[in-house]
């Protein structure tokens, strides 16, 4: 048993690491495979060879029995529609690859849950692993804001040469190929080290390095500029203030809030409203606006990207979408390779061609409404209510947490649109192992 747990985790941690280094492999030959996807793989192979798969299979299938009538007609009905989506969409090959994915993203999570419940994995190791590979995270994100030719070498490394930039200040990708995915992997990390019972009692009686600790996140975070991700943060870190048990937590959330904000305020007033009365301000004291000149040659591949402009425009294409293919939808991850048929000429349409096969609809709602249907789309939200008081009745506030946070990040964006599906399934099959009685990720 020793040995498998070995194994498992070690097939875990890098599967973990692949994702974080998403790296598109094979484009040369047109396979658009990433390291995220093979490293999924490997763990789903891994799990495969270690454990008995059939009992695996046989354990889920019981759980899933003993579940209500109500509960099972939501979960089956929402898997048929899902299908059906997929089989009657006018770009069946695109929705299948996707749905491949998908399908290899939930047996990830199945396989997961059922190894950490059955002590297959070694637990303090993750979790060690999980704070060590986030203090790094945080300190090469710092790094790369610091040193623009460090981050020009990780944009060219790890997001083809593609540069996300707002108002001439670089912004650190970490090692993902966009600096919000970067800022999303630092808030969950944050959000499980303050809700985890071996962290939050370690942090508990450790003050000092406990600021240190929500100095560099909260910093981190900031410096990615993803305005949504900024948000989504003071909305996480006053949930905690507001639920969670510990007082000197609850302490340390409102100190990650109050970080993120001076931090905004002192060295990225441009990715704010109020961009122009601070530099007023700042120059009616003598000091011009902190700036880090960017390097022009990492602008070749820069898309005109509009944040608010860009966002209506996809946003008023997944609508006509929809509309045009209300039952079924086009199929899903169909929506970038179709969008610039559906934006009217008021929106950039040279713009959008330009971009085709580059972007979602950045609202996980009209993702849904335009690539699986109204039925499909009343069904997920459907069962994200099921899943959402379930958790709540079970008193996972570590869970609940996560959820918030990737339902919340699909609001402006679409980069958790991949990764809900796997948070869908890794709740819901906890909440299978449990059924219906309280638990937590500790």
């Amino acid at each position: 048993m020793k040995e498998k747990s070995n194994i498992l985790t070690a097939a875990l941690i890098i599967a973990l690491l692949s994702v974080l280094i998403d790296i598109e492999l094979f484009s040369f030959i047109t396979l658009n495979i990433s390291t995220a996807e093979l490293g999924l793989l490997f763990f789903i192979l891994i799990s495969i060879y270690i454990m008995d798969y059939k009992k695996i299979i046989m354990s889920y299938s019981d759980k899933f029995v003993s579940l209500k009538m109500g509960e099972k007609l939501i979960i089956i009905i929402t898997l048929i529609i899902l299908i059906i989506t997929s089989v009657f969409s006018p770009y069946f090959i695109e929705a299948l690859k996707a749905n491949l994915r998908l399908t290899a993203v939930s047996i990830f999570a199945l396989l997961f849950v059922y190894s950490w419940k059955n002590k297959y994995l070694k637990k303090r190791l993750l979790k060690k692993f999980l704070l060590i590979i986030s203090f790094i995270s945080t300190l090469l994100v710092g790094l790369q804001y610091i040193f623009p030719r460090l981050n020009l070498l990780m944009i060219n490394l790890f997001a083809d040469g593609f540069a996300n930039y707002g108002n001439s200040l670089a912004r650190p990708i970490g090692t993902t190929h966009h600096p919000n995915l970067i800022a999303w992997f630092l808030m969950a990390a944050f959000i499980y080290i303050l809700s985890d019972k071996f962290f939050s009692n370690y942090l508990n009686n450790n003050f000092l390095l406990a600021l240190m600790l929500i100095f560099f996140f909260s910093f981190s975070i900031a410096t990615t500029q993803s305005r949504n991700a900024w948000l989504v943060f003071i909305f996480a870190m006053g949930f905690i203030i507001l639920f969670f048990p510990l007082k000197r937590i609850k302490l340390y959330a409102l100190s990650a809030i109050l970080i993120l904000i001076m931090s905004i305020f002192l060295f990225f007033p441009a990715r704010t409203d109020i961009y122009s009365e601070v530099s007023a301000f700042l120059n009616s004291i003598g000091l011009e606006n902190i700036e880090i000149t960017r390097d022009e040659n990492i602008n070749k591949k820069l898309r005109n990207w509009q944040a608010e402009a860009s966002r209506l425009a996809l946003w008023e294409a997944a609508y006509n979408i929809g509309l045009e293919n209300p039952w079924t939808g086009v199929g899903r991850g169909v929506f970038k390779n179709v969008f610039p048929e559906y934006i009217s000429e008021k929106n950039d349409t040279e713009w959008a061609e330009s971009n085709l096969g580059n972007f979602y609809s950045h609202n996980l709602l009209l993702s849904s409404w335009a690539e699986f249907g109204i039925i499909a789309t009343l069904f997920i939200m459907i069962f994200s209510i099921y899943l959402f008081v379930n958790i709540i009745t079970l008193s996972s506030i570590n869970l609940l947490a996560f959820f918030i946070v990737v339902l919340a990040s699909g609001i402006f964006d679409d980069f958790s649109y991949f990764y809900i599906y796997l948070v869908y399934t890794f709740v819901f099959a906890f909440i299978l192992f449990e059924n219906h009685k309280k638990y937590n990720l500790n």
